[in-house]
């Protein structure tokens, strides 16, 4: 029997005009759809109908249901309001949502259930995408201009070093005739220390393009590892393991290279993966794509070949490895295939700029 808290939400919920629903909470922690408002029907395609009273696992794929729970279940325990972002495929449609749940209250302040709201997010995600993978191809264009720059600059500071040199030389002691010779020396000797203090100022304008910026943000490593497998295994076919930790990282790029390796991964695995991140220099944090898969055919030596010929245009199409160390380069990273973690298969690693905020492993 649904309670009074819960009717309001349900009643609430229906005035809203974007996508919201209401879960039940059991006494033994269970958690069941109560209502999905019209705008999410009308997003998502499931009904109220089809989901009241039933269990995530009971509407979803299992991988889905999974992810779903986890965060609802953490909205239950906290008693607090929960946000995130997340991708989902629901009714076969992928779609990034920010949601925010909330906690319902019942008797003697109980959770009875909990209310989310969901924002489709699905176009910014994509703009953030393109931004991402465009910037990564100027921030390459900006390496190479910065280093032909700097080698050009560093050939003429030579002679121009040599000829303000030589005019002191000269000057030492130089007789004026009354010819102006004295004056041509003095004018070359100025303008090759002017010329030199231009060159100053372009080489720090070069190292400038190769900093860059790069937008930080914190990230929720497991849930972001989550979401990208159940969109890649959703039936869990696979055991999928990876570490419950916070980051400061490019949360962007971050969910463009991982969704690619995993996808790859997932593709070739044959009942395991793991996806691990270390920090074993400060400030830079190593990631890891692993699959107990057939292996990478010639090993680590052909599979930088393989990047090094999709980069100019050769090779097999639909190998998207060297898009992704397209990326990884271009925050000042590099990638490379590591030891199988497994009995056989492939490991896949990169580097990025990065820090290990909180670690469940530490804090046990």
């Amino acid at each position: 029997m649904m309670g009074e808290t819960l009717r309001q939400a349900c009643e609430m919920v229906d005035l809203l005009a974007m996508p919201a629903f209401v879960l039940s909470c059991d006494d033994d922690g269970t958690i069941r759809f109560e209502r999905l408002n019209a705008t999410h029907v009308g997003l998502v395609g499931l009904t109220t109908e089809a989901v009241r009273g039933k269990t995530p696992h009971e509407c979803f794929p299992a991988r889905t249901a999974d992810t779903v729970l986890k965060n609802y279940d953490t909205c239950r325990r906290t008693a607090a309001r929960y946000e995130y972002e997340e991708l989902l495929d629901l009714g076969g449609k992928e779609k990034w949502w920010h949601t925010t749940l909330s906690p319902i209250f019942g008797e003697e302040g109980k959770v009875v259930g909990v209310m989310g709201v969901a924002l489709d997010i699905t176009e910014r995600k994509a703009r953030d995408f393109r931004r991402a993978e465009s910037e990564s191809s100027l921030r390459k264009l900006n390496e190479e201009i910065a280093l032909f720059t700097s080698m050009t600059a560093h050939d003429v500071r030579g002679p121009l070093n040599k000829i303000a040199s030589l005019s002191d030389l000269t000057l030492d002691g130089f007789a004026d005739l009354g010819d102006n010779k004295r004056d041509m020396i003095e004018t070359m000797k100025r303008i090759a220390s002017g010329s030199l203090k231009h060159i100053d100022g372009i080489l720090s304008y070069a190292a400038a393009l190769r900093l860059g910026t790069v937008e930080v943000a914190t990230i929720d490593f497991e849930h972001l590892c989550r979401d990208i497998a159940a969109v890649v295994d959703p039936e869990a076919k696979l055991d999928i393991v990876s570490p419950d930790m916070t980051l400061d990282a490019d949360a962007v790029v971050l969910q463009i290279i991982l969704r690619n390796l995993v996808e790859n991964a997932a593709r070739h695995a044959r009942g395991r993966m793991e996806i691990a991140v270390d920090e074993a220099q400060e400030g830079r944090l190593t990631f890891s794509v692993a699959d107990d898969g057939y292996g990478f055919d010639g090993g680590a030596k052909a599979f930088a070949e393989k990047i090094r010929l999709r980069r100019i245009g050769k090779g097999n199409r639909g190998f998207g490895l060297a898009a992704v160390a397209h990326l990884v380069e271009s925050r000042g990273g590099s990638i490379w295939m590591d030891a199988p973690l497994f009995e056989r298969g492939t490991t896949i690693s990169f580097d990025l700029p990065g820090r290990i905020v909180w670690h469940a492993a530490l804090s046990a």
